[in-house]
């Protein structure tokens, strides 16, 4: 469980908890914070650290990777496969898509 100690002091771990939490709450990161006990601006700091020294260890080409996106009418995309709602977009993907693909792609749409 993630408390928030009173001195400004917090362990990396409470952090990293606090990072994830923010990430995956669906709220913006004012409202994280506010629940969370801690400033904006930590919090910001944070998950730009985290981000940061999560990245480092990615290749270049890698993180540039560009993929092939194929446009389809919605009469198409009705087909077999999974369809994902994110950022205020609709995304279809194959049956064979991989779901490390599916969780990086949607990862970053979701930091834009």
């Amino acid at each position: 469980m993630l408390v928030a100690m009173k001195s400004k002091q917090r362990s990396r771990e409470f952090w990293e908890e606090a990072v994830e939490r923010a990430k995956t709450s669906g709220r913006t990161r004012a409202q994280s914070a506010k629940e969370l006990g801690v400033g904006g601006a930590a919090l910001s700091y944070w998950i730009g650290k985290l981000r940061k020294e999560r990245g480092a260890g990615a290749t270049k080409a890698r993180s540039r990777s560009l993929v092939p996106v194929r446009v389809v009418d919605a009469e198409t995309a009705r087909g077999a496969g999974l369809s994902l709602e994110v950022a205020g977009m609709v995304l279809h993907f194959e049956q064979e898509a991989g779901v490390e693909y599916i969780a990086r792609l949607v990862g970053a749409l979701r930091q834009c």
